[in-house]
Order: structure tokens, then sequence, then C-alpha cells
């Protein structure tokens, strides 16, 4: 990864509990004065509305707030492209791999398991849906992004929220962006620490 990112072009995803925090995360990044900030902020988005954001959106995102719930290896869009939800619905993580727009980039997330690095030899290769489909569970989303010389924070574990207010590990994310604007270079390894320390 270069040893800064300029951040041009941003994009904040949120749907359910985690829609608050992402509306200050949006608000923060928007005293940041960057060209573009798209949001997929609402109950409504799909994973066509999420890869042609961000894994076929050109030129690139310089960061994202992938927000959603998640396992180490696919997330859940905010909903079904129709009817009830099936695997095929899911974000991959071979989204990420496959993308031809990622790199140098910044990825957050409140989501669940979304920063959680799977040793390769402790997982079994392909998850088989219950309509017997095969879907590949490496790489996780940390080791596709290096893949792309990006950098993923997010909880290795649960992350934690509330419906009523930003709480727990959405205000943490909240004071991640708020640390990452605070001043010109901030390393995104610092603004973590310091957002932990607040």
């Amino acid at each position: 990864i270069s040893d800064t990112i300029p951040v041009n072009d941003v994009l904040i995803t949120a749907y359910d509990f985690l829609t608050d925090s992402a509306r200050l995360i949006s608000d923060t990044v928007s005293t940041w004065g960057v060209a573009t900030q798209d949001t997929l902020i609402n109950e409504t988005w799909v994973i066509t509305d999420l890869r042609n954001a961000w894994t076929s959106y050109a030129p690139g995102r310089d960061i994202v707030s992938l927000n959603a719930h998640f396992e180490a290896w696919r997330a859940l869009p905010a909903s079904p492209v129709a009817g009830t939800a099936t695997a095929f619905d899911l974000f991959y993580s071979f989204y990420i791999t496959d993308s031809t727009t990622i790199q140098d980039s910044l990825i957050f997330s409140m989501g669940c398991h979304a920063g959680l690095n799977m040793p390769d030899k402790n997982v079994n290769p392909i998850y088989i849906d219950l309509q017997g489909n095969p879907w590949p569970v490496n790489p996780d989303f940390p080791q596709a992004l290096a893949q792309k010389t990006s950098l993923m924070v997010g909880n290795t574990g649960y992350g934690y929220g509330v419906d009523d207010s930003p709480e727990y590990t959405e205000w943490l994310m909240h004071l991640y962006a708020r640390f990452l604007g605070a001043r010109h270079n901030m390393p995104a390894g610092k603004a973590l620490q310091l957002a932990k320390k607040y």
C-alpha cells in the first residue's frame, strides 16, 4: 500500500441499527472537502448497488465505510434483489479480488467479523448453500483487500450497536472517521488508536 492515500472519493454504506452511525460518519467526511462522497444508507440497497458503487466503480474509491452484517468472507446487503434472500444476494470477497478498480484504499466497517483474518488451513475452502451451490470461502475480506494493496479496519469478533443511538462499535467507527480527518496524512493505525483511547 502506498504511504499515503489521497482521499478524493468516499463511499459509506449502512442499514438497520448501523444507520445512525453511518450518517455521523458521512457528516464527518463532509468536513474533509472530498470531491465525491456517495452513500448507500437505507434499507433497500442490494448487491448490484454495492458492486456498482464500489467494486465496479471507476476510478475507484479511496475510503469505503462498509457497514453491514458480515461473515469473514461475505456481507449481507440491506435487501435481497427480489423476494426471499438467497446466497446469490450476498456480497462475497471474490467481488473484491475480481475488481479492476480497487487499489490503495482504506476500508473500515462496524460489521461483525468484517476484519477477521481466518487461517487458510483451518477453513473449508468451499461452502455449499441450501440449494447445493458452491461458494468460495477464501479469501476473507482482509486477505482480499491485501491483494489489492488495501487496508481493512474491522471487528475480528462481534460488532455492537443499539437502535436508538450510535453506541459501542458504532461510536468507535464514528470516532475513527473523526480522527482520520483530524490532520493531513493521519496514519490509519494512529487514528484507530486515538479513537479507542477517546
